[in-house]
This record gives structure tokens, sequence and C-alpha cells, in this order.
């Protein structure tokens, strides 16, 4: 069956009336059926449903779709992942072959995972086990024991293998997801004297497990993780998604840690917002999942040299998904788990109020490198700042070029200079895709994602978004665009984002999952507002470009332009000027 079968079978099973109604009051109205919206606070029903059509629409902030846009919205998922929980619900068979991994394959090697889970869970239960004395010593408590699901694989190395018997099934499948050797015909175990971590993701399926040492021998690795299946990618989990993602839901901000016990110690002292890496370098498959739960992050890792500079990595992937950043400065501790045991959970929700914006972190760690009483030093420092400066949104860079003037006595107007010379140099953009011809700077996509996200809501922005398409070419983002055009005329400018997103190669459509949920809520005048800041920035992007162009034409200087090229810049520089003004001024 056809991923487009797939979706019309489940379209044709459910009631949107049913499926919405199990979580949102609904009453019959003329035509329609009438709720509270559970996408903005209201006390009056303006959230109504269309048996018929079968839509929703809320009149108060504008949200709309179909069963598959409010599963997305309301759950927290994805398109793909919305589509597998109703195809679960209403009893759609899905074939091994689908791209989104719920064949019987698939299903069999989550099951053999649930198994161990189980297993090693019941085993960690047991008094006197070493498994239990470990996370004991650690401070962990019967309560984040259940949370978590934790387990032991004790020493013998045939626990699993044995459990399993002769189901060769099963066997198979437990050897394909990295839980037992095969040696000839006999299993042997991969996990051995350690405590399981299950990693559970937002559908409550294990699908893979991080195992930690307890023996002490310097010759294993501390940390074993599952290895690459169909049923497990590193790189698009999170330990700890299933048990926080409500509180970070709630909270509106999350805080990604390194270690699984960092997460589990947060939860047991009331933290319950915490997720952390997979034992790997994030990734932008792991910010577009925490996108999808919260519009902010903040970045709790260890306090070592490397933490610190793996902060970093991991807060410019953040910021290209869209999301606010802050880094948390952990004194006297070298992770959080040390951090909260130490200082309790009051201390530790100061250290998160109290974290710093990822550019001041970022400035921070560039001006501790320097010695800012030599000239050298200082002049270093700034060229080193503005290259920082030359990543940010032009609000941004206004506010940290002050800043950075401040603290180094350098006049805003050559650090603005020397930020200009940082993003032609191409340093700035060193981390940046080289597969984009155009410019592709974050700022620049946050920019698009804006403006698409309006778009969606009314034709009318669309309209005017269509004035400036060029802004879109050459970005990841293109795609989206062209297929908002092509259904427009069939829609009205009303866009259900199912039949969008099945125009859509799999990296755009995920894109799509992350664009609009940001103005649910909003009143019409504050978008108008926001759409009008868009167009002026559209614009500033468009003359800084200009500027820089004719500036980096042959390396000219002021002296050797003719009066017609001068002209223009000086007329560049003054509409920059007003449109600054506009943006502060609004």
């Amino acid at each position: 069956m056809s991923q487009e079968q797939v979706t019309e079978l489940i379209k044709e099973r459910a009631d949107i009336v049913e499926v919405i109604g199990r979580v949102v009051p609904l009453k019959k109205g003329s035509g329609s059926w009438v709720g509270v919206c559970p996408f903005h606070a209201e006390k009056t029903g303006s959230f109504h449903v269309y048996e018929e059509s079968p839509h929703y629409y809320c009149f108060g902030c504008q949200a709309t779709g179909d069963i598959f846009s409010f599963y997305q919205l309301y759950y927290h998922l994805d398109f793909m992942e919305a589509r597998e929980r109703l195809a679960q619900e209403y009893g759609v068979d899905l074939a091994p072959g689908d791209s989104f991994g719920s064949g019987r394959k698939t299903q069999r090697l989550f099951e053999v995972n649930r198994a161990a889970a189980r297993l090693w869970y019941g085993a960690l239960k047991k008094e006197g086990n070493a498994g239990l004395e470990y996370l004991r010593g650690r401070g962990v408590n019967a309560q984040a024991i259940r949370a978590f699901g934790l387990g032991f694989a004790d020493g013998s190395g045939r626990f699993l293998a044995d459990a399993l018997g002769g189901d060769k099934e099963q066997l198979a499948a437990a050897e394909e997801v990295g839980l037992l050797f095969r040696s000839g015909s006999r299993y042997t175990d991969k996990y051995v004297n350690r405590v399981m971590f299950p990693i559970i993701n937002t559908m409550n399926r294990v699908v893979g497990f991080g195992g930690r040492d307890i023996t002490g021998l310097e010759a294993g690795k501390k940390y074993i993780n599952s290895a690459a299946s169909p049923a497990f990618e590193k790189s698009k989990n999170l330990y700890g998604l299933n048990a926080s993602k409500e509180s970070i839901h709630d909270k509106k901000s999350a805080i990604l840690v390194e270690g699984y016990m960092d997460a589990v110690s947060l939860y047991m002292h009331g933290v319950t917002n915490a997720v952390a890496q997979l034992g790997t370098a994030f990734t932008p498959q792991q910010a577009k999942l925490l996108s999808r739960h919260t519009p902010a992050v903040a970045l709790a890792l260890d306090s070592d040299d490397a933490g610190m500079a793996a902060a970093e990595k991991s807060m410019d992937i953040l910021r290209e998904a869209g999301l606010k950043v802050r880094v948390l400065t952990l004194k006297g501790a070298k992770d959080p788990d040390e951090y909260i045991r130490k200082y309790g959970r009051e201390a530790f929700e100061d250290a998160v109020r109290n974290a710093a914006p990822m550019y001041e972190f970022k400035l921070e760690r560039v001006r501790g490198r320097y010695d800012l009483s030599e000239s050298e030093g200082l002049t270093d420092y700034v060229k080193a700042a503005a290259l920082i400066i030359a990543e940010m949104s032009p609000v941004d860079a206004d506010y940290y070029t002050k800043m950075v003037s401040r603290d180094s006595g350098i006049s805003e107007e050559a650090i603005r200079m020397e930020t200009e010379r940082g993003k032609g140099s191409g340093e700035a953009r060193g981390a940046r895709s080289p597969r984009r011809p155009a410019r592709s700077d974050s700022a620049d996509d946050m920019l698009r994602k804006n403006i698409l996200g309006l778009a969606l809501l009314s034709g009318a922005y669309l309209d005017r978004a269509v004035e400036y398409r060029h802004i879109f070419d050459g970005s990841d983002y293109a795609p989206i665009l062209s297929a908002m055009l092509m259904l427009r005329a069939e829609t009205n400018g009303e866009f259900d984002r199912a039949k969008l997103g099945d125009l859509l190669e799999d990296e755009a459509r995920s894109l799509l999952d992350g664009i609009g949920g940001d103005w649910i809520g909003i009143p019409a005048d504050e978008l108008d507002r926001a759409f009008a800041q868009y167009m002026i920035r559209v614009e500033m992007s468009m003359l800084t470009d200009r500027q820089r162009d004719i500036m980096g034409a042959a390396d000219l200087t002021r002296t050797e332009m003719d009066s017609e090229i001068l002209t223009e810049l000086k007329d560049i520089q003054r509409r920059i000027s007003q449109l600054k003004e506009a943006i502060r001024s609004n």
C-alpha cells in the first residue's frame, strides 16, 4: 500500500468529529461542531469542526487543517508520526515497505526491544543486584527507576539470549537491533554487567538502549549504545523526551543535557523538562525534534572545555532550527547531575533563569581568549567578536555591537565595518551548508520561515510574499513556496497541510512541519505588524547585499568610484538607515 493510499484510507475510516471530540468537548451547532480551542486560551468556543468537509477552523487563532494537522499540533508530532498513530488507532495495515517504518519486520524489532526492556527492568527491581546498588549509590530512587524504565543486564552473558529461548524470529530481531551476538547457532548478550537506559520515542516505543558499565574495568567502554537499525537512529532521537514532553510543552522550554544520568537526576529532583543527547554530537534532526515541542532550549552540558565546545556547536544547530537558545553556567560541578545533587533544585532553577543568551555566551567565550589589556589582544577580540555578530539578525547585531563597543572602547562604526568585512570573507558562514547558492545565514532562513508561516494563514500574505519570491531561490524553503503557489488556486488561499506535504520531498516536508505554529493565538493586527516588519527586513537584506556587491567589486575604494556608483551607495545607506529606524519605531 502506498503512502497516499494509507492517507486516504485513514481519512475514510476516521470521523473527524470523533477524533477531535476525544480531547475537545464539542457541541452540535449550526453546520458545525463547536468547542473551546485547544491551541490558544479562550473562554468562549470559537473552534469549529466541520463534519462534511472534513476540517477544523478556529475563528480566534486561525488554526485550521484536517485530522493529520490536528494530531501534529495537539500531540506535537510530525506528519509521518501523526499518520502512523492514526493508522494504528483505525486499524490501517501498513506494508513492510512503507518509508515511515511501520512494517511487520520493523514492528518485530520494536517488540524485541520492549521484551528486553521488561526483562532488564524486572531484574533491576530484585533486591541485592549490583545494578540497583549502583543506582542507589548515585542517589536514584524508585520513582525515577519506574519513570525511565531503568534495568539491569547481569554478568552471565546469556541473560537475554536464554530469556528469548528458541524463538528464531525474536533471536534474529535481537541480533539485528544489536542486543545479541551470534557465533554459529549460539547467541550471547551484548550488554553484560550494565545498568540499562531504554530509549523510548514519543510514540512510547522502545527504539534502543544505552548501557552503563558498573564494573569500573578500564578496558570496557563506560557506555554502549544501540547500533543503528530500522528501529533506531541516534541522530533522530533524544533520551527522556517521552517522559518530559508534557512538561516541556507546559513550560515552553527544554533543558538539553549531555548524559542519561543528568536527565534522570534532574527529573528525580523535580526538573522534569530535560532531555539528553545520545552519546554523539547533537544533530539537526534532534533540533528539529525539539522544535516540535518547544520554542526555547537551555543548554546544560558538562562544564569542562569539551562540554563548552559542544555547547557552541549545539547552539548553532538549535538556532538553525528556529529555537531560542540560552546556556547555563554550573559553577562548582562538572555536570547537571552533580550540580543538582550538590546544591539542590532551587539553585539549579536559578541557574536556568540566569542562563546567558547564546550570543552573550559566545562573545564571553571569545573575550576570555584574549588579553584586553594589550592593544593586540583587544583588536583580535574585536575582530573575533565581529565574526560572531556577522551571524546575527539586524536587531541582535545592533544590540551586541553596542555591548562589544562598551567592553572594548572601539567605536560602534568600526565594529560594524569589521562585521561587514567578516560577512564578505565567508569566515562567519563557515559552518553553513555549501549546497545553497544563495545567501544562507540563519537570519535569512528564519525570515523565509516566518513569511511562509503567515502566508499559510492568509492568501493575502502569500500574494505580497510572491513579490519577493527571489529571496527564496536556492534555499531549502523554495519548494514549499512553489507548492503553495500550485495549490493556491485550488484552495483559495487556505492550505491543507496534508495536500501540501504530499507535494514535497521528505526534507521540505520536515521543514513544513515546523512552520506556522508560532502564530497560533496571535491577534490579526499583530500578524499584520509582524508581516510588515518582515517585508522591511527583506528590503534591508536586499539593499545590504547590493551594498556589499558595490563595495566588493574589484575591491574599489570610495576615491575610485565614479559619481553614479557613489550616489547609489549613498542612497542605499540612507534607505538602510530609514529601515532600521522603522524597525526601532515599530
